[in-house]
């Protein structure tokens, strides 16, 4: 799963699930284990939850591997532009 945050640096649970070919319960153990050491951050848009790669994202677009943090604006323009159909 780690390695697939280097292709799209957002996922969901579901996206995780299928990544890993486990139970959504699983997955969410999982997402949840990288969320508490802080390779993954939570954002929810109403009632769905992403989890960006922040750190990830960082480097890609060249500010570095600082603990740079993203304001509510910038990781939703992530969230957009990394999962597809996301409006």
């Amino acid at each position: 799963m780690v390695d697939a945050l280097f292709e799209r640096q957002s996922l969901t649970i579901a996206r995780a699930q299928e990544l890993l070919g486990v139970s959504t319960r699983s997955a969410s153990l999982a997402v949840e284990r990288l969320v508490d050491v802080g390779i993954l951050h939570e954002l929810r848009r109403g009632r769905r939850r992403y989890f960006l790669a922040n750190e990830i994202i960082d480097v890609a677009s060249g500010r570095g591997s600082d603990r740079w943090r993203m304001s509510r604006e910038q990781q939703r323009g992530a969230v957009e532009r990394t999962l597809p159909g996301m409006s």
